[in-house]
């Protein structure tokens, strides 16, 4: 449980964002090219890891991550994606947590580890 506490608790900024969404989208792509016939495991595994990512962005802006079950809606998600990559988080400690930093941690951004 602590696994999944942790996929969907704190903020992650911008640049974390966007480098952890395109790192996320070259392995899947990867994958799918290996493993032709596991893709719908696959597709489904990525996009709960994709669920978790904008959970934690949509905290850095100080929203709730349910919010982020409007990219299931054509269009509407579209502009949110949009919306999460381009918006400026939160300088200052909300609900979900500290501020986060600018620079990049690449062990933490890519993997989670400290």
């Amino acid at each position: 449980m602590n696994i999944i506490e942790n996929l969907f608790k704190g903020r992650l900024n911008r640049r974390n964002y966007l480098l952890r969404f395109i790192v996320q989208w070259i392995i899947y792509y990867i994958l799918i090219i290996i493993f032709e016939n596991a893709s719908f495991i696959l597709l489904i595994l990525f996009l709960f890891m994709g669920f978790s990512l904008g959970t934690k962005r949509l905290h850095d802006l100080g929203y709730s991550g349910w919010f982020n079950l409007l990219i299931i809606i054509p269009f509407i998600g579209l502009f949110l994606l949009i919306y999460l990559f381009l918006a400026p988080g939160q300088k200052t400690e909300n609900k979900y947590g500290l501020a986060t930093a600018g620079s990049i941690n690449f062990r933490k951004t890519l993997f989670g580890v400290k």
